[in-house]
């Protein structure tokens, strides 16, 4: 039997604080070179480091000691492993896991530039309510992600909510359920483990936001952290939570068993359907709330209000910056020019993707009845079936990309069956039936070659193409965190290997070395979702800066 106290645990309570910085930098060596501590929360302490073989900043975060002698170092290690298989533009991933001598344990992930959503509470008090509603359909974008592979946040709040130029990101998917499941039972230390738990906030989750099943230690599942984002939700539009202003104890108390005034009543400029939105999400059965983050999201898109995504920028705090790149692409036989073409702030565009595929197709058929004579020889008539429905059995991942042929005439998409696992068909625009291209088993982001005979599309932490008409498949090069990808006339593939901080890197379609194709400017931090222009030689790209 275990003992309650094992050695690493007694050690990990003798660990002095002032020199945890130095003791991590000991154990990262020349991996990460530490540059300053951001502070932390009730459960860790937070540093920023740079990353000498990618050379980016990420983010570490050191569990208090007290909170790490509770712990299980090996089986934490092993459950962040296994969250950061979350890969989702709005999820920020978590990297690795390690522990300082002595039973500290400590975990990083990419750095993020911007503000946290606590951070602009704070600074403007309530939020415009696109603004709002950007944040929550990003926020539910992330979630329904992380639900379908059954993790639940459990600790959704402004703190964890991230702000940036791509728009809104969740932090610590998976932290909460790694610290949970290695929590040691054994003997009679299993009161002291289950108190300093709780004190720190990690096991139950933070009062001002947890649900009432949270608060009785009831069963929990997903539809805890549909309660939490809509505290959040209330919190931004009326600038402070429901229940304010209450100790610790009374705000359990009151997500337990009291009714939080209606946010209308609050906030009279909330639109009627919205405040109903969220109140339900503050109902205190889980069988009253919306029952999916998916569900939430498509309630959130078919609101009056969701008229002002599609045209605001995501607001971004006083003094930001918005940079433009511009340059031309090198040709395959030039691989030393280091040119790029014209770029606009990073924008969310995950709830758009169908809307704009249709877009393209009614504004590609209006070109051709406005303007016949820019045409070249009249094009054989063929039906457009428009709705875009999943294939038997599969269900629509919309967030994974989508993409229109040259020529107008096909569809690539993703989609993922009963257990989740997605890969890209292929639907003719004049058919209802799919086709699913074998290989392409948790693929994503699929982009056409520009004869339409081939297809790129990220999968297994690579950038691949698959030839459509003999099935042939090769990986180019590696692209952990994919942000998009564009296919030239020229023959050269240019893609975002790393949403969270790599620079657009080109390669030759027909393989060859993988080499940086942009260069961050000074407050950069984000070059992703390329797209060629009809000259061969540029391509447009989305860039973010840092906030000032």
């Amino acid at each position: 039997m275990r003992q309650p106290f094992s050695p690493r645990s007694r050690e990990a309570c003798t660990v002095n604080s002032a020199d945890i910085q130095d003791q991590l930098q000991k154990e990262l060596g020349t991996t990460y070179a530490i540059e300053r501590e951001l502070g932390g929360g009730g459960m860790s302490r937070v540093f920023v480091a740079d990353e000498a073989a990618l050379g980016r900043k990420v983010v570490i975060k050191v569990l208090r000691p007290e909170l790490a002698e509770a712990l299980s170092a090996e089986r934490f290690k092993r459950e962040v492993r296994l969250a950061a298989r979350l890969q989702h533009p709005h999820i920020v991933p978590l990297l690795a896991a390690g522990e300082i001598g002595g039973g500290v344990l400590f975990y990083t992930m990419p750095f993020v530039e911007g503000e946290s959503l606590r951070a602009r509470l704070a600074r403007e008090g309530g939020l415009p309510v696109s603004d709002v509603v950007r944040v929550l359909c990003d926020v539910a974008g992330a979630l329904a992600y992380a639900h379908r592979a059954g993790v639940v946040h459990r600790d959704v709040k402004p703190e964890n909510i991230l702000l940036s130029e791509g728009g809104a990101v969740v932090a610590d998917f998976g932290i909460a359920k790694a610290i949970s499941a290695s929590r040691e039972t054994d003997g009679d230390g299993d009161s002291r483990r289950s108190s300093t738990l709780t004190a720190v906030g990690t096991s139950l989750g933070t009062p001002a936001y947890m649900s009432p099943e949270q608060v009785t230690a009831d069963v929990v599942d997903h539809r805890a952290d549909l309660y939490a984002l809509g505290v959040v939700a209330y919190e931004m539009l009326a600038g402070r939570p429901p229940f304010d202003g209450r100790t610790a104890q009374q705000l359990l108390a009151a997500h337990a068993v009291e009714t939080p005034e209606p946010i209308t009543r609050r906030r009279a400029a909330v639109p009627t359907a919205l405040g109903a939105l969220i109140m339900q999400l503050l109902e205190k059965n889980p069988a009253d709330r919306v029952q999916s983050a998916g569900e939430l999201r498509r309630a959130l898109d078919a609101l009056p209000v969701g008229n002002l995504r599609a045209e605001e920028p995501v607001a971004t705090p006083a003094g930001s910056q918005r940079v433009t790149s511009s340059g031309a692409l090198p040709r395959a036989a030039d691989p030393g020019v280091l040119t790029a073409s014209a770029a606009r702030p990073a924008r969310r565009v995950t709830a758009w993707v169908l809307f704009g595929a249709t877009t393209a197709l009614a504004g590609a058929a209006l070109g051709a009845t406005l303007f016949p004579r820019l045409r070249g020889p009249e094009a054989p008539r063929r039906p457009v079936v428009a709705a875009i429905a999943p294939p038997t059995g599969q269900e629509l991942r919309p967030d994974g990309g989508l993409a229109l042929s040259p020529d107008g005439a096909r569809l690539a998409f993703v989609a993922a069956d009963r257990n989740g696992a997605t890969a890209v068909w292929v639907r003719a625009l004049d058919s209802l039936s799919a086709r699913r291209f074998d290989g392409t088993d948790g693929g994503s982001g699929p982009f056409w070659s520009p004869d339409g005979a081939s297809l790129g599309y990220f999968a297994g932490g690579q950038l691949r193409v698959v030839d459509l008409r003999g099935g042939a498949r090769r990986a180019l090069c590696p692209a952990p965190r994919p942000g998009g990808g564009a296919w030239t006339r020229d023959g050269v593939i240019v893609y975002s290997p790393d949403i969270q901080g790599a620079p657009l890197f080109k390669v030759s379609a027909a393989g060859g070395p993988c080499a940086p194709l942009t260069r961050f400017r000074p407050g950069e931090f984000i070059h992703h979702r390329p797209s060629a222009l009809p000259d061969g030689r540029h391509v447009l790209f989305s860039g973010g800066t840092t906030f000032s």
